[in-house]
């Protein structure tokens, strides 16, 4: 389930990586303050899990999941026909996002 709103891609995932994004840059401090980012992107709060403590306390934890799981998945598929394969050789030799992303079909 955190995976799925999470997912930087997602309308839903997006909102909670951009208020991720501001409690982890200090944009906003309270859970007043997020609770109004929510309203104003259109989200009840009883439909806004992750609640706004879990955004507060994990902040960096969405944005670096989020983010490093489409890195992955996009790494992934690009490496040919086994991602089970490509996966366990990233596993054993791992890199940094600069290089993953380094390569032309990446972008």
């Amino acid at each position: 389930m955190v995976a799925h709103l999470t997912d930087p891609l997602d309308e839903l995932g997006r909102v909670h990586v951009r208020i991720a994004q501001q409690f982890v840059d200090g944009e906003i401090r309270t859970d007043k303050e997020a609770r109004q980012q929510m309203l104003e992107y259109g989200l009840r709060p009883d439909e806004s899990w992750p609640n706004v403590a879990f955004i507060k306390d994990l902040g960096a934890y969405i944005i670096n999941y989020s983010f490093g799981k489409k890195l992955m998945g996009k790494w992934i598929a690009l490496q040919g026909d086994c991602p089970w394969m490509a996966f366990a050789a990233f596993a054993k030799r791992p890199m940094l996002p600069s290089r993953m992303m380094s390569a032309k079909s990446f972008l």
